[in-house]
């Protein structure tokens, strides 16, 4: 659903940003934000509000907008926040983790241009599966039963297809 569709139940939660400088100058920051503060300051929720305000204000179509967090727990947190507010997923806002964005707006759509072989569909491997590709690895190049490679090789593990048995 297009988020424009949906009241401005985020500028009665707005004003409560008026009582810190820095949480109401990021949101009445125009273009990019970047927000750095210690735990507890209220981040998540001024990048709500201003995402909010963007996506109701400032976004038409065919443009959009993208928050973008290095962990997936963050993206969660601030989908759960929009949701409270009223706010729906939308086509053209993407919340996630870089690794996300990377792999859906620029892999996905312009790997094959550059001869990249990209599976189609492409699935995210499962924390198993990076850890049976893994062993499969060490053993290959270290030898059955040696210690695994190091810990986070494949941490950000791809799969289009099955792994080769071997």
């Amino acid at each position: 659903m297009p988020l424009r569709s949906v009241s401005a139940a985020y500028l009665a939660h707005a004003g409560d940003l008026a009582s810190n400088p820095g949480q109401q100058a990021a949101y009445d920051s125009m273009g990019h934000c970047v927000v750095l503060a210690g735990p507890g300051s209220g981040k998540t929720k001024t990048l709500v509000l201003k995402l909010a305000r963007i996506m109701a204000e400032d976004v038409g179509a065919p443009r959009g907008a993208a928050c973008i967090t290095y962990s997936q727990e963050c993206a969660r947190e601030l989908t759960r926040r929009l949701e409270r507010l009223g706010l729906r997923e939308a086509p053209n806002l993407f919340i996630g983790t870089v690794h996300g964005f990377c792999l859906r707006h620029l892999l996905m759509p312009y790997g094959r241009l550059a001869d990249l072989p990209v599976p189609f569909p492409l699935a995210v491997a499962t924390q198993r599966q990076a850890d049976q590709a893994m062993k499969r690895i060490g053993d290959r190049l270290f030898g059955v039963g040696h210690p695994p490679p190091p810990h986070g090789c494949l941490r950000h593990s791809v799969s289009g297809r099955s792994p080769p048995q071997g």
